[in-house]
Formats: C-alpha cells, sequence, structure tokens
C-alpha cells in the first residue's frame, strides 16, 4: 500500500503537480521514500490528531464548567499537542527520479530493473525531417513542461530563420498564458496551440514536423520524445531523467540543461538551417527506437523478469 500511494505522489509531481502527503505511519515509511525524515512520532501527522482531540476535550470542559460537571483530565501529551502547527510538520522535498520500489523494499540495485515504454510503428509514411521547418512540442500546459522557455527560445529563432514555425499541442492551465507570451513576443502568426491532437493525427503531426522538443524540468520517461524518434525526427530535450535514454547527445539529437534558453534556440537553429543533419539524426533517431523501444525489443525483457522470478520461485 505505501509504494502503491508513493508511485501515485511521484507520478502526479512529475505532471507538474505540488503533492501533499499526509504519513499516517507512526514509523513515517511514506515521510522517508519522500527524501523527508522523521526521528519520532511528533514529526507524523499524530501530534495534529492529538490536538484535535485535545480541542474537543477543552470545547467539552468548557461546557461541564458552565454546568458545574467535573472536568475531563488533559494528560502532558495532549497539552502539548495543543502547541503543535502543521507548518511545524509539513516538509519540502523534491524527489524527481527516486527509485520508489527499491527505497520501499530496501533492495539492492541488482534486483531492481527498469523497462522502458514500447511505442507502436509510425501509422502514415516516412516523410524526411528536411521538408518542414516546424518546431514541434506534445505534452501538457503544466509548469513542468517548461513551454514558455520554449516559446522564449523559438522567438531568438525567429530571428536567424524567419520561415520556421511552432507547435505546441496539448491542454492545461498554462496554455493561456502561453498564448498571450506569443503574442507578447510577436509569435502569434508563427506560433500554434491546437490543443489536444487526437491519438490517431499524432503521427501525422510529427511527420510534418523537422524536430520533436521537450525541455521539461523533470520527466520519467517522455514519450512524445518516443513517437518522434519512431517517426524518424532529430530529438531535442533537457538533461534530466528519462529523456537522456532517448536522445544519444549529438547522435539523434541534443540534450540542453534545463533552463537554458540559450542552448535551446541554438540547436533549434542548427537544425532547422541544415537540412542534411535533421535527416541524418532522424534516421539516428529511428535506429535507435528500433533497437530499443519497439515491441519486439520490450517484450523480451519483460519475458525474462518473469521466467527469472518463476526459476527463482520454483528453487525456493
Amino acid at each position: 500500500k505505501t509504494s502503491t500511494a508513493a508511485h501515485l505522489a511521484m507520478s502526479a509531481a512529475l505532471d507538474g503537480y505540488r503533492v501533499l502527503v499526509i504519513d499516517l505511519d507512526s514509523q513515517g515509511s511514506m515521510t522517508s521514500i519522500m527524501g523527508g525524515k522523521v526521528t519520532d512520532e511528533w514529526q507524523t501527522v499524530f501530534p495534529l490528531l492529538a490536538r484535535d482531540y485535545a480541542m474537543h476535550v477543552q470545547a467539552e470542559n468548557a461546557v461541564r464548567a458552565a454546568a458545574g460537571q467535573a472536568e475531563l483530565p488533559l494528560d502532558e501529551t495532549l497539552t502539548e499537542a495543543l502547541q503543535v502547527s502543521p507548518r511545524n510538520l509539513i516538509q519540502k522535498t523534491h524527489w524527481p527520479n527516486i527509485d520508489l520500489i527499491g527505497a520501499q523494499l530496501n533492495l539492492p540495485p541488482e534486483c531492481v530493473q527498469g523497462i522502458p515504454n514500447a511505442v507502436d510503428p509510425p501509422s502514415v509514411p516516412f516523410v524526411p525531417p528536411s521538408s518542414s521547418q516546424r518546431v514541434l512540442g506534445i505534452g501538457n500546459f503544466l509548469s513542468l513542461k517548461r513551454w514558455p522557455d520554449l516559446l522564449r527560445a523559438f522567438a531568438a529563432v525567429k530571428r536567424e530563420v524567419p520561415e520556421a514555425t511552432l507547435t505546441v499541442a496539448g491542454d492545461g492551465p498554462e496554455r493561456s498564458l502561453c498564448r498571450s507570451l506569443a503574442a507578447e513576443l510577436g509569435l502569434a502568426g508563427s506560433v500554434s496551440l491546437p490543443g489536444v491532437v487526437p491519438p490517431e493525427q499524432i503521427d501525422s503531426l510529427i511527420m510534418g514536423s523537422r524536430v520533436v522538443v521537450l525541455i521539461s524540468e523533470a520527466e520519467a520517461l517522455g514519450v512524445a520524445l518516443l513517437e518522434g524518434a519512431a517517426c524518424g525526427r532529430p530529438l531535442i530535450g533537457s538533461r534530466t531523467g528519462g529523456i537522456t535514454d532517448i536522445i544519444n547527445d549529438g547522435v539523434n539529437g541534443y540534450l540542453v540543461p534545463v533552463g537554458d534558453l540559450g542552448a535551446v534556440a541554438q540547436r533549434l537553429t542548427l537544425l532547422l538551417s541544415d537540412p542534411n543533419l535533421a535527416d541524418h539524426m532522424g534516421q539516428e533517431s529511428r535506429r535507435l527506437c528500433q533497437e530499443r523501444f519497439t515491441w519486439e525489443a520490450v517484450v523480451p525483457q519483460y519475458e525474462a523478469v518473469l521466467q527469472r522470478a518463476l526459476a527463482s520461485h520454483q528453487h525456493s
């Protein structure tokens, strides 16, 4: 139960949400997994529960006193709990890449194997990246994705490659902000924010683009980049999380530091200005995808894990 809750919290955080974890374990196991520290029960939620009960007793005693009845006792623990505030207990943590299963079960690294997502082959005919001058981003409009950073970097790209365009497909709370920012940067005629694109149209959207970009501050994998690789597109992504498993820097695209808008603009300009480079890196993306991220490559990894588990169970 604890590891399941931890995975849900991690998933929400990676989608850009701020997560409040209320740890009901007196040992603080969930807090520990999330990177917090619990030295005793007074750093868990229990003092707040005790404070709530103590406040109830105080209210009851006020009624009893008015009726001339004996008051209920408040022991030392309840009296101390009345001084506790949620501000004393909340801990800020940052855990974008923590191995939750290993941390929860205290497993050695060799006992935890990561298996990547698989991606379907493109549903539309291949078109070379050099046939387009469009930059493409796909994902939710959450702060974690840093789409405003991409817009600012693209403004610099437009000065070098005037015919370039940018499309960011998806929806979320920052979409209207990005639309306003595009207008503020003078990019309204070059930037398209079409909202959520149906899954059956994604491959066509990618095939009509030169490069796929994802410069999030944290990503478990980066499915949009996998889809771009399957369609033979060069990729640009931030050097974080699972993105580094998809982009081989300088081979099938470029990795850039999170928040480095100059690096993003430079790499985009390079790919938009050099059609041969874009086509070559696109070929490398497709080769990498076929080697590592097709169903034919991923399913045997699941089979091997299950076979090892079965053999271990039979010998135990």
